[in-house]
């Protein structure tokens, strides 16, 4: 898996959280979870929130919204992960970060990996 998806995916799923605009920084990936095991998905991070709200703001252009909003849809689109089948959702997760989508700005991923940081969030 690449820093930048694991980032990612921390922000989702280990605050809880994703930073679309406001679903960006909302958005919880554990509801996909189903069945399966979350096993060692940091609880969410209720303070991310507001700290993404404002890197987003500031950090990221509106190229970088689009693609963190195509990503984020593409989340939102997954079925529920079932239990035994970890593998397979676990893969469509990580679809969901393929390149068709856009880059986000190393600013704008920093940023708002620095707020989940900032906001005292831990994976």
């Amino acid at each position: 898996m690449s820093r930048s998806l694991a980032l990612f995916l921390a922000a989702l799923s280990g605050a809880g959280l994703i930073a679309c605009s406001t679903d960006i920084c909302h958005f919880d990936l554990r509801s996909k979870y189903g069945s399966c095991d979350a096993g060692t998905v940091a609880p969410p991070c209720p303070a991310y929130a507001g700290v993404c709200e404002g890197a987003l703001s500031q950090n990221c252009s509106a190229n970088d919204v689009a693609v963190l909003n195509r990503r984020l849809s593409c989340l939102q689109s997954l079925p529920n992960c079932v239990a035994g089948q970890e593998t397979t959702w676990g893969q469509r997760v990580l679809q969901c970060d393929i390149p068709d989508s856009g880059t986000v700005s190393l600013g704008c991923a920093g940023a708002l990996t620095g707020a989940f940081v900032d906001a005292g969030c831990s994976l």
